[in-house]
């Protein structure tokens, strides 16, 4: 049985299975009444029915059902079905013991759909009717409906949800329950079916793929084109391999769908949707053609400057903020985890691991990147928002040392070493003196009651930008003041507007710029808490 924990709740009372529950019982001898009694074995077969999505022409026509939503989760139903008789059809694998699933893919020519073939062959798919319902009588009023998981089943070539009640098509057995009189359970009605949401696509909205972005252990990204809401966009196609197209792979990508689709924000991956209707689901982003921020940094050693460095960690910081203000955890903050546009915008991204939440803690041990994570992660598996911040700050190391890995030529072992015995990363000069200092005494510190929030830290990296932005200025008035015209010393003609003549003057003291001394010292005046 799967994790999902489907309902079978197929109506298998022997009151429901065989004559209403108003008539009176039959007379044992009536061969007629005999054959209203279902037969065990008949019974046992129908609850044993292979994988009704295996006929993939059968599949095609049940996609084109307009409350078909795919390979979605139950934890998206609660958002969908809210309302009394709210109904969608959907897909769930489940495990079986004897390879009797098949892998049904859209192009079974494609590598993916031979890998999922390969790796798939204990699972088995079925078709799902979901339904909101709420109590069967005045005495459960007030109290909250429930979803039901239906599975609808395929015996002798006819479909049903319960072996009594049989329908040519899935559009007769869902007009079937719409109406009080056929329905087993009042509060069973089908009442509205929901059809696909905004965020939710089919595969033929994917217009063209294109060229690969990245791949890793969980699968690739791809450029393409989305056609949405009549427009074409481009967009970057996350997909997983065809291998590890499972129900926990699956409840992985919804579950980083589900957090991304809250979310909007300059410095946060757009997100757009995802492909559900057929395998293998795609979510889709917002195409950021810089790429990472890693390779960024990388490439261009020795040409970004303090300030475009000291931008990127701003831009961050108002990514994150803003994603702890909405109550997320990112948990994998690091410059891998981020991309760069060529408008020189950052934006976090990589939401695989991301919970909502006040805290996290895992229960199980599983691979972790330990160069970037707080001391009370690594001493006890918690996460916080605080937990956060630490890793923010080590990516504050990658950004300063031009994409450098942090802790490099250095084991995980002894880095865990390190870090709960007190022991950090040093930031690179690049580096502002102020922002290393606070980086130093409030973000790399083991107790998270005693580090900054991102708030704080937000404060003191644009009083930061304050500073840098107005010695920049400082020194351009200086280059000005270095030279002035010939006309203005000597009262000369002024020369044709082609011509530049210049003397420089090495005499002019600058001019006392009040507003600078007051900037100076109201900057050295920055709270650290």
């Amino acid at each position: 049985m799967s994790d999902e924990c489907i309902e079978e709740d197929n109506f298998r009372s022997d009151a429901e299975l065989t004559v209403p529950t108003t008539q009176k019982p039959a007379d044992a001898d009536s061969k007629k009444e005999k054959d209203k009694i279902i037969n065990k074995e008949e019974e046992k077969k129908f609850f044993e029915t292979k994988d009704i999505v295996e006929d993939e022409s059968l599949f095609k026509s049940i996609q084109e059902l307009s409350c078909y939503h795919g390979f979605l989760p139950r934890e998206d139903l609660k958002t969908l079905l809210q309302n009394e008789g709210d109904y969608l059809i959907r897909v769930s694998e489940i495990a079986t013991p004897h390879g009797a699933g098949k892998n049904l893919n859209s192009n079974p020519n494609s590598s993916a759909s031979a890998s999922a073939s390969a790796s798939s062959k204990d699972i088995k798919r079925d078709l799902i009717l979901s339904v909101f319902e709420c109590p069967e009588n005045q005495e459960n009023e007030g109290k909250e409906g429930k979803l039901r998981n239906l599975v609808v089943r395929r015996y002798k070539g006819r479909f049903g949800i319960e072996i009594s009640t049989l329908f040519e098509n899935i559009n007769e057995l869902l007009q079937h329950y719409q109406h009080s009189n056929t329905s087993p359970k009042k509060n069973r009605l089908l009442k509205t079916p929901i059809p696909m949401q905004k965020w939710e696509f089919k595969h033929s909205d994917i217009l063209r793929m294109g060229s690969l972005l990245g791949e890793g252990a969980y699968g690739e990204v791809r450029a393409g084109v989305l056609k949405r809401k009549g427009r074409e966009i481009e967009v970057a196609v996350k997909l997983m391999k065809g291998g590890d197209l499972n129900k926990i792979k699956i409840r992985e990508m919804m579950q980083e769908a589900r957090l991304m689709r809250a979310f909007k924000h300059n410095n946060v991956v757009r997100f757009y949707g995802v492909a559900v209707d057929e395998q293998p689901l795609h979510i889709l982003l917002e195409l950021v053609k810089g790429g990472g921020l890693n390779s960024y940094l990388r490439k261009n050693k020795k040409q970004v400057t303090p300030s475009e460095l000291l931008n990127i960690c701003h831009g961050a910081a108002l990514g994150l903020e803003y994603l702890h203000s909405n109550n997320c955890i990112h948990r994998d903050i690091a410059a891998r985890n981020c991309l760069y546009s060529i408008d020189k915008i950052v934006k976090l991204s990589d939401f695989g691991l991301s919970r909502i939440g006040s805290s996290y803690k895992l229960t199980a041990t599983s691979k972790l990147p330990i160069k970037w994570l707080a001391a009370e992660t690594i001493s006890t598996l918690m996460f916080t928002p605080k937990t956060d911040v630490y890793s923010y700050g080590v990516m504050c190391f990658e950004i300063f040392a031009e994409g450098e890995e942090p802790w490099q030529h250095v084991t995980n072992v002894e880095v865990k070493k390190y870090v709960v015995s007190g022991r950090y990363l040093q930031i690179p000069d690049s580096c502002p003196e102020k922002l290393k200092v606070f980086i130093n005494e409030k973000i790399y510190v083991a107790d998270p009651k005693k580090r900054a929030g991102m708030r704080e830290v937000l404060r003191v990296i644009e009083n930061e930008i304050i500073m840098m932005e107005e010695r920049e200025r400082e020194k351009e008035r200086e280059k000005e003041k270095e030279y002035v015209p010939l006309s203005n010393i000597c009262g000369t003609r002024t020369p044709h507007k082609h011509q530049h003549q210049h003397i420089h003057i090495h005499h002019i003291n600058p001019i006392p710029n009040p507003h600078h001394r007051k900037l100076n010292k109201k900057s050295s005046n920055i709270e650290f808490e």
